[in-house]
């Protein structure tokens, strides 16, 4: 529907935008009505078309989206984690029932440091989007650099994005099987 091509209405030129979103509500989509909202295009369009849908009362658990890009970490995001981090971490990898040890250090991420020690664990974008390298802490703690794949629950339940985690105890159990 949208396009750069000049369409002879604001409504079906460029690129999807708060302002668009609240004009399209109740003339192409009823928020009241509407059980699930799909997105997908760069950061920018999903933060504001995401925060204009839960301003006008979309539950956030109903806004699905999908990245193009992400801006990447920030130096301050990149240096709050590794200040938190273990400083000799020992690791445990558990990918389909087989378990891999190693030691990673404070600016390793798990899933770097994995691949390192052997592990075929999996993993696509390293940026933080596409949630091939999900897994579950089982013990120990971890934090994450960046998210942009997992749901609020999701990190609440102890899943992270290794691609974008550090260890911040001094042992770590991570599970892919979960």
């Amino acid at each position: 529907m949208l396009s750069r091509e000049d369409q002879g209405s604001d409504y079906t030129s460029g690129r999807l935008d708060a302002d668009k979103v609240k004009g399209y509500n109740g003339k192409f989509f009823d928020v009241a009505t509407t059980t699930g909202h799909f997105l997908c295009g760069p950061l920018g369009m999903i933060e504001g078309v995401s925060g204009v849908l839960e301003s006008l009362g979309t539950a956030k658990s109903t806004i699905h989206f999908e990245l193009f890009n992400t801006a990447g970490a920030t130096a301050e995001a990149i240096a709050k984690s590794s200040s938190k981090a273990s400083a000799n971490a020992k690791v445990t990898v558990v990918l389909d029932g087989e378990e891999t040890h190693f030691e990673m250090g404070p600016k390793d991420y798990v899933i770097d440091a994995a691949l390192d020690a052997g592990a075929d664990v999996p993993y696509a974008c390293k940026g933080a989007v596409c949630c091939t390298c999900r897994a579950k802490v089982l013990k120990g703690t971890a934090e994450m650099v960046m998210n942009y794949a997992l749901v609020d629950d999701e990190v609440k339940d102890g899943y992270v994005l290794t691609c974008q985690t550090h260890a911040t105890s001094d042992e770590l159990v991570i599970s892919f099987d979960e």
